[in-house]
This record gives structure tokens, sequence and C-alpha cells, in this order.
């Protein structure tokens, strides 16, 4: 893998501080040395910075997995966090 894309972005993208990060209908894309490309399955990325997101937070980081914990292979994701809004 020589890099990797986010091509849909996910379906939320605002959320409020505390809450986690949602990759529900995100595809993350793959680009290979050899010109070729697939779309990865959630077990092929890792999530950072996605628990609990906090006021002000613009992005959190996807990372391909692969297998060694640090790939150094990853694109932010563009996110809007908001204060805490309790009962």
């Amino acid at each position: 893998v020589e890099s990797i894309e986010i091509t849909k972005q996910p379906d939320k993208t605002e959320y409020m501080a505390g809450e986690d990060f949602d990759p529900t209908g995100m595809v993350v894309t793959a680009h290979y040395t050899d010109g070729t490309t697939a779309d990865l399955t959630r077990d092929q990325y890792v999530i950072f910075h996605g628990d609990k997101l906090t006021q002000g937070q613009t992005t959190v980081t996807i990372q391909y997995d692969d297998g060694s914990g640090n790939s150094g292979i990853k694109v932010d994701q563009k996110i809007t966090v908001g204060r805490y809004e309790g009962p």
C-alpha cells in the first residue's frame, strides 16, 4: 500500500464533545504501488483520536493497518466538534 484516501465521507461529521467518531458510511481506499486501488474493510484500518472527541477538534486520523501497528500510511478525516450539550 502506497497511500490511502477517504473516497466517501462518513454519514456523520458533526459531533458534540464527549461523543465517539462513527465511521459508518465512510469508504477508505488503498492505492497500491502497482497503480491499482481497492476499498479497505473496517478491520484494515485504525482510527486514532476518535474516542471522546473534544470541543474544537477538527480531525480524526485514519491509518492503514499493516499489522505492525505503525504503518505510517494515514489520512485525516475532517470533523466538527461542538460543545457538550447535556440534559
